[in-house]
């Protein structure tokens, strides 16, 4: 009960932080320290608590743990759940037979029109390839423009984020990955 009891007698010799606990207090003086002791094997990213290099390493591995309860987006951390949900609380909700689809600006409303219409008004000049969304539109044309510097070891397909390899693999060679 220590924590409760509003006595903090572990202080810091660098700031004038306060804490109930010893490791807190050891956590808190890697700000002042520097001290990453917790390594990625992956990447060597490092970190001052396992927690964060727990979290880190879902970036390796795609695993999304946490899912909106209205539109089903996963997340890998769970408090960007409760930042994304928030979003859901000042802005109207459209439902629909198939999605559940969020309108945060007017533009999605018309994106929504165009999904449904089957109305695809945004054309690669390049290829010809349709689009609903700006945003796709935009990442499809910088996908002409820039390369593909993350190739798959096991496919010889590559891929312009490393994201985008994470989640290839994941779906595709789900069981053939050995680290």
């Amino acid at each position: 009960m220590k924590q409760h009891s509003g006595n903090k007698p572990y202080h810091c010799t660098v700031c004038e932080a306060s804490f109930c606990r010893k490791p807190y207090l050891e956590v808190h003086m890697r700000t002042h320290t520097g001290e990453r002791p917790f390594v990625c094997g992956l990447c060597d990213k490092r970190f001052t608590q396992k927690s964060s290099l727990n979290t880190h390493k879902r970036v390796h591995t795609g695993e999304r743990p946490y899912a909106c309860d209205i539109c089903h987006k996963r997340f890998a951390v769970k408090s960007y759940v409760t930042s994304h949900r928030s979003v859901f609380n000042h802005h109207p909700i459209l439902r629909c037979f198939s999605a559940c689809i969020c309108l945060h600006f007017s533009n999605c409303l018309l994106n929504f029109r165009w999904c449904h219409m089957s109305e695809k008004p945004l054309a690669c000049e390049q290829c010809g390839m349709t689009f609903t969304s700006k945003g796709f539109y935009q990442a499809h044309v910088r996908a002409h423009h820039e390369t593909n510097a993350f190739p798959c070891h096991l496919c010889g397909r590559s891929f312009m984020r490393d994201s985008y390899l994470i989640r290839h693999n994941n779906k595709v060679h789900r069981g053939h990955i050995t680290t």
